[in-house]
Formats: C-alpha cells, structure tokens, sequence
C-alpha cells in the first residue's frame, strides 16, 4: 500500500510538471501574440523621433560656464592648500632621498614612517576634495540638464515629437533629427533675457 501512494505521488508530480509546462508556454504564445499586435499597431504610424547632444549642449551654455567658473572659485583655497602639502611632501621626498646614505637606519626608517603618513594625508585629502568637487558638479549639472528638459520637452510638445534620444546613445541619426542647436538657441535667449 506504501509503494502504490509513492508511484501516485510520483505521477502526480510529473502531471504536474509537465501541466505547469504546457502553461508556461501557453502564456509565452499570448504574450507573444500581444506584443506582436501592439508592435505592430505603433508601427503602423510613424513615430517621430529626434536627437539632442547634451555634451555640445552642456558645452555650449551658459548656466555651464557660469556653473564651472563658480565651482573653480569655490575650491580654489582647497585646492591651493593641497597643492602646497604636495609641493612639501616631494620636498621632503628629496632630502629624504639626499640623505639616506648618511643617515643612521633607525632615523631612516622613522623618517620614512613620517613621509609615508604626510603622503597618505595627502593621498586622502586628495581623494576627498576630487569627491567633493565631482559631487557638487554632478549637482550642478543636474540642475541645468533640469532646466534643458523643460526647453527639449516644449521643442518636442511643438514638433509633435515622439521620442527624444540622447545623441551618444544612437549609432547613426540625420542631421535633420537633431534638435541640439535650436535646444541651445532657445537656451541663451533664456539667458540673455535673465540677465537683462
């Protein structure tokens, strides 16, 4: 009586199996089937489709400019103070280097203790300010890649437009698709008429 429920278990489970099978590829058949049909329903009008080159647009602006320039003002005490432990480090660095056959190992070894401590001081107030500087660019970017969206969403609403791609995304696109240019039109009168 044992051995029989285990082979009824057993069927059961291949049944089982091969019943959750047939629905796996019942439903991979209907999905397929629907997502031909909707395919082909947005291909039967043709989308429009148009490009924008942040990096040119980026390049081109002057909220970018303004932004970089602000950037480099607000560094620029950090990055002169670090550039001066660098200037002492390499100096130290020398006459370390000078010295090391006159010295005595004990005061070798201590000394170079010390300079490997000031070059990793360095090392790590480097690292910081090159975090900080890559963040706050990234911040800075952000807001004006938010205020680039608003003038390629009103260019796209005006031409109907479908879909706006990045350009360094494409691998090929017509001149006549890229809204770039007329982006960064529209960008300086913006900020022309701020500044008036």
């Amino acid at each position: 009586m044992h051995f029989s429920l285990a082979l009824v278990r057993r069927y059961n489970l291949k049944e089982c199996n091969l019943m959750k099978k047939n629905i796996s590829i019942l439903l991979c058949v209907v999905s397929i089937f629907f997502i031909s049909s909707a395919f082909a329903k947005s291909n039967a009008g043709v989308n429009k489709i148009a490009v924008l080159d942040t990096q040119k647009l980026l390049a081109k602006t002057k909220a970018t400019k303004n932004a970089m320039i602000e950037l480099r003002k607000k560094y620029a005490a950090q990055s002169k103070e670090l550039e001066k432990e660098q200037r002492e480090l390499q100096a130290d660095i020398k006459r370390y280097n000078k010295s090391s056959d006159k010295l005595k190992l004990r005061k070798l070894e201590s000394w170079q203790q010390e300079i490997d401590e000031q070059q990793g001081d360095v090392y790590r107030k480097q690292a910081v300010l090159e975090k900080e500087i890559i963040d706050s660019q990234n911040i800075e970017i952000r807001e004006i890649v938010q205020r680039f969206s608003t003038i390629v969403t009103n260019i796209a609403k005006r031409d109907n437009l479908d879909i706006v791609l990045f350009k360094d995304v494409t691998a090929y696109t017509l001149k006549s698709q890229d809204i770039t240019e007329e982006a960064i039109k529209i960008a300086l009168k913006k900020s022309n008429k701020a500044n008036e």
